[in-house]
């Protein structure tokens, strides 16, 4: 995508962006990704045209919609449409509403690009009008189905399953009209509903350089969204380092020195990078991302869930490590977001793990239940802490070295290759004394692990063999020590 640069009214300069296509050089002013803009402009065709005089001598140039083409086009005042007014080998494309009396405002800066004289009557071609969708039960989001959602939202259908999503005073933007609800799209909203806010401006604020470019790309992918919309801006304790921050987060995202706000005093004390907001200022987004959420928050099973739980652990979880291992994973929440989180610990099936730590963090502690954590999230083929790497080989290579497990998986092989062998030939084996073996085998961490029978005496020895969980156990640990140390996580 280019941009051009015109004065607009009021002096300042203002881009629009532009494509050349079929030998003109066509100007836009909506929120469209450019390759969908020039696949939609090849795609459609004029519904409806008519040639009028254009009024430029006003602070508003406006073109007059007559009332007889209106008619005929089944087009009434008050909907919105998208137009193209056509002039040599220059073309402009926006959505509009049709105003009082079938006026039709064009915007200040596309009569200058084309150069339109006062009262010059030019070709209008109306190529679209909102319609009212009926929604498809396919297991999509229908996009479309937003009307219901906000009533001053028109919906305007594209060529090629796209759509128009026009509200009044706001900027248009034109998405897919239909989203999956993926894996990935679920682990986006609550990332963001983590570490961002949405209410209005949509933004998103990390340290961590591999988390925006996760919400920037899952933003292009999903909901097509261009990357040069997001602007951003570094917040640092020591204002010194700027400019040396400023390079790190153009080189770590392929930012451009116009996508940069001027950075901010941080009361945290950040490291020389410091931390980066990243903003979509353009209320249209925010209201889809509320929109979508909604939706996602009523539909979500056991594995939705365990998504939902991965984007919260990116932006508010943590796994802390001590000289055991892996000591603990935290989930902070604020007093608003508890309700919600507890929502997801429950239809996850991981809420018996968490205990409520002084009423701000849900915590999981103990080396059963964070053996239960990683079972629950394997066994549905997915990985704790997916997006947030640093966290992730932190919790998984914490969880192998833990003091415990190593217990394990030094006892387990051999007590389930020799199964139900005594404890006799297990000392043998393991060059352990018998006591400290027993000793191990009556800890309850490893109580569903092991079963051990017999009273051991002479005619009645000590038994021991793996149970089907300690089998289940060493395939969860082959499966973990895949992952710690290839560091792939296997396709979802």
């Amino acid at each position: 995508m280019e941009t051009v640069v015109c004065k607009a009214l009021d002096g300042a300069s203002e881009a629009i962006p532009h494509l050349e296509m079929q030998g003109k050089l066509v100007y836009y002013q909506e929120i469209v990704h450019s390759s969908d803009f020039a696949l939609l402009y090849q795609h459609e065709k004029s519904v409806y045209g008519f040639r009028h005089p254009i009024t430029t001598e006003t602070p508003r140039p406006f073109v007059t919609f007559p009332a007889e083409d209106r008619r005929l086009a089944g087009i009434a005042s008050g909907e919105a449409v998208v137009i193209r007014i056509c002039r040599e080998t220059q073309e402009i494309e926006f959505t509009t509403k049709i105003h009082r009396w079938g006026r039709i405002h064009i915007p200040r800066a596309f009569v200058d690009v084309l150069r339109i004289r006062n009262h010059e009557a030019i070709q209008i071609s109306v190529v679209a009008k909102a319609q009212k969708l009926t929604a498809l039960k396919d297991g999509r989001i229908d996009l479309a189905q937003m009307v219901n959602y906000d009533k001053e939202v028109k919906i305007i259908p594209r060529s090629l399953s796209f759509i128009t999503v026009y509200r009044k005073q706001k900027t248009p933007i034109t998405v897919p009209r239909f989203i999956e609800l993926s894996p990935k799209l679920i682990e986006l909203l609550f990332l963001i509903h983590g570490d961002g806010h949405y209410a209005y401006k949509l933004y998103f604020a990390n340290k961590s350089p591999e988390l925006h470019e996760f919400v920037m790309n899952e933003f292009e992918s999903i909901l097509r969204i261009p990357k040069n919309l997001w602007r951003s801006r570094i917040l640092l304790h020591n204002l010194e380092n700027a400019s040396d921050a400023k390079e790190y987060w153009k080189n770590s995202l392929g930012l451009n020195d116009a996508q940069f706000y001027n950075s901010s005093k941080s009361v945290l004390n950040t490291d020389v990078s410091g931390n980066l907001r990243i903003v979509i200022d353009k209320t249209v987004v925010s209201l889809i991302f509320r929109y979508v959420f909604e939706i996602v928050k009523k539909n979500l099973n056991q594995r939705n869930a365990l998504h939902a739980l991965n984007g919260l652990l990116a932006a508010e979880g943590g796994a802390q490590i001590s000289k055991k291992g892996l000591h603990k994973i935290t989930l902070s929440y604020s007093q608003q977001e508890k309700e919600l989180f507890r929502k997801i610990l429950q239809t996850s099936g991981t809420e018996p793990l968490w205990k409520d730590a002084q009423d701000k963090m849900f915590v999981i502690e103990s080396w059963p239940h964070l053996h239960a954590f990683f079972k629950i999230f394997l066994s549905e083929g997915l990985i704790p802490f997916r997006i947030h790497s640093q966290r992730r080989r932190r919790a998984l290579h914490g969880f192998l070295k833990h003091s415990f497990t190593k217990t394990m998986v030094k006892y387990l092989p051999i007590i389930k290759e020799t199964d139900r062998s005594t404890l006799e030939r297990l000392s043998t084996l393991l060059k352990i004394r018998e006591d400290s073996i027993l000793d191990t085998l009556h800890k309850n961490q490893y109580a569903n692990l092991i079963e051990l029978k017999g009273d051991g005496i002479k005619g009645n020895p000590f038994i021991v063999s793996v149970t089907k969980e300690g089998k289940d156990f060493l395939q969860l640990i082959a499966n973990l020590e895949k992952l710690t140390y290839e560091l792939v996580d296997p396709a979802i």
